[in-house]
């Protein structure tokens, strides 16, 4: 993954890659992690808890207590992270989008992107479930398609007969 770190980076994208503390801790003492990234401006690397204690050996035969924690404590520290604006700056751009690798798949795969318009008129993302002024905040994700939907012309026909079509209504002002 880092390799696929790298070359997001030569893209010219910003890339946060996140491992758990313990990862972290075994990158600091047996690579040089660190000034591997240095040629890459738009690369940090950042931390997450796996929910285990430090002496905790996370060994083979106890691999399941360590897949137990970060379904339970690490998916709340994640979403707190990324909601907290601590992967955000003045320098750098939103988080637009996570590759989850390996194991963070348990716990990033249920947290749902939402939106709401502000006062300006602005779409603004959050994965938390209101707006902070209780706005009304609808899904980012599009509505699911089958190819094999039987029943799209007549759906599509009863939209154009009620003027319901997207190309039928004014442009949505944001």
């Amino acid at each position: 993954m880092f390799k696929l770190a790298k070359l997001l980076c030569l893209s010219g994208l910003h890339v946060t890659f996140l491992v758990t503390d313990h990862i972290h801790t075994r990158l600091l003492k047996y690579s040089n992690i660190q000034s591997c990234f240095d040629a890459y401006p738009g690369f940090r690397l950042e931390t997450i808890s796996d929910g285990l204690l430090d002496d905790h050996p996370r060994s083979g035969d106890r691999l399941m207590e360590m897949f137990d924690s970060l379904k339970v404590k690490t998916k709340i520290l994640f979403k707190e992270l990324l909601t907290s604006g601590r992967l955000n700056s003045d320098s750098r751009r939103p988080v637009t989008c996570i590759i989850a690798d390996g194991i963070m798949g348990l716990f990033s795969a249920k947290m749902y992107l939402q939106f709401y318009i502000n006062e300006n008129g602005d779409k603004v993302y959050t994965t938390k479930k209101e707006s902070p002024h209780g706005l009304a905040i609808q899904s980012a994700h599009p509505a699911r398609f089958s190819p094999d939907d039987k029943f799209s012309r007549q759906r599509v026909l009863l939209k154009k007969r009620f003027g319901l079509l997207p190309t039928q209504k004014p442009p949505r002002k944001y």
